[in-house]
């Protein structure tokens, strides 16, 4: 006869299963509402606006930066 061990067994199995096919449906429900809106507001609004511009720091290295750092660049001799 099983013990316990079995039936908790059994029990995280379901509950497992139960929770996985959850986030699976909400992923589904998600996706089909993101299409929908994605399809629906293409058609009704006009493109207005400004064009993406990437954001990006400005990564050049500063005289304060590698003295603190130790970083000496190589310096070219003209």
């Amino acid at each position: 006869m099983p013990g316990w061990q079995a039936a908790a067994a059994i029990l995280v199995f379901v509950i497992g299963n139960l929770v996985t096919f959850a986030l699976e449906a909400l992923v589904a429900g998600i996706q089909a509402l993101r299409l929908e809106y994605y399809e629906l507001f293409s058609r009704i609004f006009a493109t207005e606006g400004r064009l993406f511009q990437l954001w990006a720091p400005d990564l050049t290295p500063t005289p304060e930066l590698t003295a603190s750092s130790g970083f000496a660049p190589e310096r070219h001799q003209p």
